[in-house]
């Protein structure tokens, strides 16, 4: 936790890829509104982790991310999504 002199506390709890997965299967059964959301991003980083090393993304691989972006900036806005732009390889 960082804050200015005299300013409210800011906390800030990130999860990234694997804990993320993780953390929104925990949560789906409870999710109305953002369900739709944390269902593409599980989807998402399915395709994610191969077997190590960094490989060069398939033709198909690169597509199946794509139609998971644009069905994420459908729901939210391409703003959204902007963070993920270099895993999609844009």
């Amino acid at each position: 936790m960082v804050s200015k002199k005299g300013a409210r506390p800011i906390w800030v709890w990130r999860v990234c890829h694997k804990a993320a997965k993780r953390f929104l299967e925990v949560i789906l059964p409870y999710l109305i509104v953002t369900k739709p959301q944390a269902e593409l991003l599980i989807e998402l980083e399915k395709g994610v982790w191969g077997r190590g090393g960094h490989k060069r993304l398939s033709d198909g691989e690169i597509s199946r991310r794509r139609q998971i972006k644009d069905k994420i900036c459908a729901l939210h806005g391409p703003s959204l999504y902007s963070m993920y732009r270099e895993t999609l390889n844009e």
